[in-house]
């Protein structure tokens, strides 16, 4: 099947860098994602007669990006560019092909269930010798990576020849993102206290009885300062392991008025799905009674074909015995026939001699008169 990884109008694009193409599925809303990136200056492809097909980074050209989505189910096919990395719950790793030509339909490859056996490492789509590892650090490097392979030798001390069980490792990571989002939102709330403190105090210093014109300038601008930085902080990059992490969308709220639509979504999918099982329900039965009344006539034609059978089965022992007794009958009957016949040759033969004389013809009549 071929891909089409361009998916821009330009000559070369980047879709990762272009926020307006930022991923949003109505497939499912409330589907989660990390931009991230890895270091390949070189970009050798797969296919050495094939180039890159994407535009550099302007800041920095040897950024090769990918989306990491969290999700349920299977990927929706609204959503994902080559190299892209899909992971559920239920450990599931896929990993984007491209767009699909003549459709915007992007094509995803199922690389690992857990109920599948032991399987060689994940290779990128386009790019040699980079293969999709998953990091359970802290920080910004955890989740998946493409990592070349001396770096995955390095890092992993695995070969890039291995066959993995990758449930194990997915689990591990997922755990420690678990824990990575719980610091974070843990850090946050912490910082927005000490804000809210900072602003109280400075209220209570205002009535202390001291002169304002001395006190309040220096501390109003202390307020404003911190209420700037708290408006203009910008978001923390962590480059560790040459990584960072861009949040696309609001962590906590948005996510979960968008989890809670996707719920409602399933539920009316289920109500659907429910509604279309009575129907095939009503169908099957429908057919099972038919199949019955069928089954029923069926019988009662047999029953019918046998009784036939068994009258045409008497019939022919009837007609059998009848034939048996006729040959009997003809059988007896030529036995008498030649018994005429013999009689008959012998008053012919007596016939015969009693012309010869009266003595002859005496006895020749009491010869004929035995045979009666």
């Amino acid at each position: 099947m071929k891909i089409d990884n361009t998916a821009g109008d330009d000559d070369k694009d980047n879709p990762w860098l272009d926020r307006s193409r930022a991923p949003k599925s109505a497939i499912q809303p409330g589907i989660r994602y990390t931009l991230r990136y890895f270091e390949d200056s070189s970009r050798k492809m797969r296919h050495s007669e094939e180039e890159w097909p994407y535009r550099p980074d302007p800041h920095n050209d040897s950024h090769v990006y990918f989306y990491y989505f969290r999700g349920i189910g299977d990927p929706p096919s609204d959503v994902g560019y080559v190299g892209d990395v899909y992971i559920t719950d239920d450990f599931d790793v896929w990993v984007c092909q491209g767009t699909l030509p003549d459709s915007q339909e992007r094509g995803w490859t199922c690389e690992w269930r857990r109920d599948m056996d032991l399987r060689p490492l994940i290779e990128h789509p386009l790019l040699k010798d980079r293969y999709l590892w998953f990091r359970s650090g802290t920080g910004s490097s955890v989740g998946p990576y493409w990592y070349g392979r001396k770096g995955l030798v390095n890092v992993t001390q695995i070969s890039s020849t291995e066959s993995h069980d990758y449930t194990p490792i997915i689990r591990a990571m997922l755990e420690a993102e678990r824990g990575s989002i719980a610091n974070k939102s843990s850090q946050k709330r912490k910082m927005d206290t000490d804000d809210s403190d900072g602003n109280a105090n400075d209220d209570d210093d205002n009535d202390d009885g001291q002169d304002d014109t001395t006190h309040e300038r220096p501390r109003k601008s202390i307020t404003v300062s911190k209420t700037s930085i708290s408006q203009k902080r910008p978001r923390r990059v962590d480059n560790s392991d040459d990584e960072y992490d861009v949040e696309i969308r609001d962590q906590f709220l948005s996510e979960q008025q968008a989890t809670r639509k996707y719920i409602i979504h399933l539920q009316n999918k289920f109500q659907t799905e429910k509604h279309n099982h009575a129907e095939t329900r009503r169908a099957f039965d429908e057919f099972k009674q038919s199949r019955e009344h069928a089954d029923q006539n069926l019988r009662n034609k047999i029953d019918e074909i046998e009784a036939k059978n068994h009258r045409l089965r008497t019939e022919k022992d009837a007609t059998e015995k009848s034939i048996s007794d006729l040959r009997r009958q003809v059988a007896h009957l030529t036995a008498y026939h030649n018994r005429i016949n013999t009689h008959v040759s012998a008053m012919m033969d007596l016939r015969t001699a009693s012309m010869g004389g009266n003595e002859a013809s005496g006895s020749g009549a009491n010869d004929l008169d035995s045979l009666y």
